[in-house]
């Protein structure tokens, strides 16, 4: 009996305590956008020449702004967007992350096999002639 009572104490006080441990707050896995992590883009022009490139670090809500790694036509621009739940992407080029975006960047996310990559098409009148193109990036 006398038994019996300590071990019920002893599990009562370990559950109690473990009740009161700061836990880890996280988001659950369906709120993490699948495309979220750090990914290369390099832009093509028309010509399929390669015109800049961005290393993109893409957050857990999807969003997304990163700078090219090339300034265009003498100043820094970078990409802003965001890429819903199912691959597709939307955006555009700003001045500044806090900045509204101008032009045009939309593609699609997908996964192969276990390879990540991503593809679409820019316009933006920033870039050299004819301002437009496409676009391609894989994830690192």
């Amino acid at each position: 009996m006398k038994r019996t009572l300590i071990i019920s104490i002893t599990w009562l006080v370990i559950m109690a305590s473990l009740m009161f441990l700061p836990s880890c707050i996280t988001d659950s896995l369906e709120s993490i956008n699948y495309y979220s992590g750090s990914w290369r883009v390099v832009f093509y022009d028309g010509n399929d020449n390669v015109i800049s490139g961005a290393e993109v670090a893409v957050q857990d809500d999807g969003t997304f702004c990163s700078k090219l790694n090339q300034p265009i036509s003498g100043s820094m621009v970078y990409l802003k967007g965001e890429i819903d739940f199912s691959g597709k992407v939307t955006g555009g080029f700003c001045g500044e992350c806090s900045q509204a975006t101008t032009g045009s960047f939309s593609g699609t996310f997908e996964e192969l096999m276990g390879a990540s990559y991503a593809y679409g098409q820019y316009d933006y009148s920033g870039f050299p002639a004819p301002g437009k193109g496409s676009w391609y990036a894989r994830r690192y």
